[in-house]
């Protein structure tokens, strides 16, 4: 499944997501406060981290093992 769609079912349409979050997924140059700002956020709304860390790989191209490591720590509590 696209990894987007996952993570709608959980939050609804992307449209409806806070701008800040969209800022944050999507900027060119990602920051680790700004990655585990993200994960917060799936988090906190339920989304599972595997889809989570999907979301986020596709959205960070750049970044993908970095902030798909920072997913996954926000998820376990650190």
């Amino acid at each position: 499944m696209d990894p987007l769609a996952a993570v709608e079912e959980k939050l609804g349409s992307v449209d409806s997501w806070p701008s800040s979050v969209l800022t944050d997924m999507f900027q060119e140059k990602s920051k680790v406060s700004v990655s585990r700002m993200v994960a917060a956020c799936l988090y906190g709304n339920g989304v599972s981290v595997r889809d989570a860390a999907k979301l986020y790989k596709t959205s960070q191209a750049s970044w993908r093992n970095v902030s798909e490591t920072h997913v996954r720590v926000v998820y376990a509590g650190g």
